[in-house]
């Protein structure tokens, strides 16, 4: 608000006395109006500030759109509900998740906005040298050349673990089907919570052969496990049950382990996402070393196509930081939660059916030696 009170003090509205500026507002200096006409300024820090105003002709410009959250626009859909209210958001095309990435790809999104690229080279502002600067020093295919040239969108969010186009391209690739590799199940426990789901992934080698999404009681989502797992372990030589076990899924794994506990070609394994990590000296607990240990299956990866799947968002959006041990530690799922107001329910279960304990001394040599982490 300091630096629009600059701009209106230096231009020649300011003979006019139009406006008046209180801390976070400029209003229409009009007794009558100045109530009604005004412009706020409100951080993204604390999305409480955004709710509660409705009245009629609300514009809402949201800058930087690419790094808002999507509880942000939530809340501004919950404003704009009134006549002649609209919702103007631009920025850099930089993440290739959320609310700004999705007006652009996500056809729900996308049929209620006009969507505008613009690119510095069809731009009159734009110095030419500038361009070919950006180019010679980056790359005309790099990713920072294609978002701050070209205004499309490239991952730029380096925190992430796994790269949503990465994710993308594991999605329907062809692989050759080993018939003599042992099965994996991934069971993914739903919270309890009504937007949640339980979900089962099943592979066998590196191709997924099935995931099932659905709401249902434990003890239905038992029999179909066992279900699943009679089916498969007629077709191979080993079948391996991983059961997210950090809430409701601890009485199921226990459940399948008791029942199970005679067959030698069966083994569930009981995961606690918290717990921690075989390579302890390198990753905070067990939800991490799955995402890494899975970034370097992924471009051997044959992931389903499914209609409507969260997939590539589950697995392409998780960020990652450091703990006080200076370890990999991923993103709490209630943040992710936060951020897209759901549970990443599918990428659990992929995450769970490629956790092969039998690769962690590979994924040791992978890592210890790394100078580029």
């Amino acid at each position: 608000m300091s630096e629009i009170r600059l701009w209106y003090n230096n231009s020649i509205l300011s003979d006019f006395n139009l406006f008046y500026f209180t801390k976070d507002r400029v209003r229409l200096n009009h007794e009558k109006y100045s109530n009604n006409w005004f412009a706020s300024a409100i951080s993204v820090a604390n999305p409480e500030n955004i709710s509660g105003t409705h009245a009629e002709n609300v514009l809402a410009v949201v800058d930087e759109g690419a790094g808002v959250d999507t509880e942000i626009f939530v809340r501004l859909e919950g404003v704009l509900t009134t006549e002649g209210s609209y919702l103007l958001t631009c920025g850099n095309p930089s993440f290739d998740s959320g609310y700004f990435y999705d007006i652009f790809h996500n056809p729900k999104y996308t049929a209620n906005y006009d969507c505008f690229t613009f690119s510095c080279v069809n731009s009159p502002n734009v110095d030419e040298e500038w361009i070919a600067y950006m180019a010679d020093k980056y790359g005309a295919d790099s990713n920072i050349f294609k978002v701050r040239v070209l205004g499309e969108f490239a991952p730029l969010n380096e925190e992430v673990i796994i790269r949503r186009e990465d994710v993308k391209k594991s999605i329907g690739r062809v692989i050759e089907y080993d018939l003599e590799a042992p099965v994996f199940i991934g069971v993914d426990v739903s919270s309890g919570d009504s937007n949640d789901y339980s979900v089962i992934s099943i592979r066998q080698g590196y191709r997924e052969l099935e995931r099932i999404k659905v709401r249902k009681k434990l003890a239905e989502l038992r029999e179909d496990v066992k279900m699943y797992i009679h089916r498969y372990v007629c077709i191979a030589p080993h079948v391996t049950v991983n059961i997210d076990t950090t809430g409701l899924g601890y009485q199921l794994g226990q459940e399948l382990e008791d029942f199970f506990w005679e067959r030698t070609n069966v083994e569930i394994n009981k995961i606690n996402f918290s717990f921690k990590a075989a390579l302890h000296r390198i990753f905070g607990n067990v939800a991490t070393e799955m995402f890494f240990l899975f970034k370097e299956l992924l471009p051997d990866v044959s992931l389903l196509d499914e209609i409507e799947s969260t997939i590539e968002e589950d697995l392409g959006s998780r960020r990652y930081g450091y703990d006080n041990q200076n370890r990999f530690i991923a993103e709490k799922k209630k943040e992710f939660i936060k951020r897209f107001r759901r549970s990443p329910d599918e990428g659990d279960a992929v995450l769970l059916a490629f956790y092969d304990v039998g690769d962690i001394n590979k994924l040791e040599e992978i890592y210890l030696g790394r100078e580029d982490w």
